[in-house]
């Protein structure tokens, strides 16, 4: 099943009307700008690619070289990632 395309897998699993709307709906994603307040990153990417989501620090499972790190992401408790987002 490896061999088949998005579209040829996806038609098979919920026929040809629904997976050119659902391929239609994806290829809209891809090229509509991220504008998502919760999202880290600082260059401009898709909806679909490159989305990082803020989140609250989870408990530290390793102290690193630099402070705590986060048990979600494994990232330093300090980063961007772990800080609120812009107010609305």
């Amino acid at each position: 099943m490896g061999d088949l395309s998005l579209r040829d897998r996806l038609t098979g699993i919920v026929g040809p009307t629904l997976a050119r709307r659902v391929i239609a709906l994806l290829d809209e994603e891809a090229l509509t700008p991220c504008r998502d307040t919760d999202c880290v990153r600082i260059r401009s990417h898709s909806r679909l690619g490159f989305h990082l989501w803020r989140h609250p620090v989870g408990a530290p499972i390793v102290r690193g070289l630099l402070g705590r790190k986060c048990f979600n992401c494994g990232q330093y408790a300090w980063r961007r990632i772990h800080r609120a987002g812009p107010a609305s």
